[in-house]
């Protein structure tokens, strides 16, 4: 070696990225004192590619040693997320700085080419056992499994590129889990019961909803809320709510799911009808029809 010029002789084997080969081959001489998550990075005589980006791994038959733990747990992001971030643990013991970035498929094209898919750089100081890793600005995300993946190198300028060679440290590729709307309403209902109407909803997923809003019409056009229910962020929630002495023959009912920031959303509209007599009547225009 001499100064950031690296000379190899044969083909040394190389911590590889595993996700598809469309986001690029990115690899790292293995190394003891620079890493990501408490195992020392395997090495491979060539990428390992797989849709799973595990392909390293998976090779490794018999022998797994999963080395990429860097993340122990990945965030759901959802298609409304204007941030996004990653908490990871690491090790550095160089002795110097070392710098670590980020990249994820935000719109789910198979690359890392877009704007805004690489993070801010991160600064690891040496003896540091964790850092985040954040994006900002997001829009137009894309439903999906996106990839991601993050490089840990002292030279700050291979780390900076989501492919190519890092003469330390180490790459390591994950799927996040999902990526999921910030509600899932499963399921909306309501039954009458004597002068008052028993509502009910089913939500998986719950991230970012403050509270719900049980609206109801006579006319089905002008609506007013009947009580607000706040959110329970559980995986799965079931919710009831009672609209006591309700006595008009008709009612409208829907859901309204509000948000931290502010956004709502509406279910599809539910039609009551009580114990009471009515009249419709109805015009047909033109006439004659048909």
């Amino acid at each position: 070696t001499s100064g950031t010029y690296i000379a190899y002789f044969g083909s040394p084997a190389l911590d590889h990225g595993d996700a598809p080969a469309t986001f690029g081959d990115a690899a790292h001489l293995p190394s003891t004192n620079l890493r990501l998550g408490a195992l020392v990075p395997d090495a491979e005589s060539a990428a390992a590619y797989s849709a799973s980006a595990n392909g390293d791994d998976a090779a490794s038959g018999a022998t797994i040693i999963d080395d990429e733990n860097g993340a122990s747990a990945l965030g759901f992001l959802y298609t409304t997320s204007t941030s996004y971030s990653v908490n990871l643990t690491l090790s550095n013991t160089t002795g110097a700085n070392a710098t670590l970035y980020g990249w994820v498929d935000f719109n789910n094209d198979g690359d890392f080419l877009d704007a805004g898919e690489r993070s801010a750089a991160v600064t690891v100081a040496n003896n540091a056992t964790t850092a985040t890793v954040n994006w900002t600005g997001l829009s137009g995300l894309v439903a999906g499994t996106p990839l991601v993946r993050f490089r840990l190198a002292s030279n700050a300028t291979e780390a900076s590129s989501a492919s190519g060679l890092a003469a330390n440290g180490e790459v390591e590729d994950y799927r996040i889990t999902t990526f999921l709307l910030p509600l899932f309403l499963t399921n909306f209902s309501g039954v009458r019961s004597g002068d008052d109407i028993v509502a009910s909803w089913r939500t998986e997923i719950e991230v970012n909803v403050d509270h719900f809003e049980l609206e109801y019409s006579t006319d089905g056009r002008t609506y007013t809320n009947g009580g607000t229910t706040l959110a329970k962020f559980l995986v799965v929630n079931n919710y009831h709510y009672t609209l006591f002495n309700f006595n008009q023959p008709l009612y409208y009912l829907r859901l309204k799911s509000v948000d931290i920031n502010g956004k709502t959303k509406y279910s599809g509209v539910l039609l009551i009808r009580m114990n009471k007599a009515y009249t419709t009547s109805m015009r047909v225009t033109p006439n004659p029809v048909t």
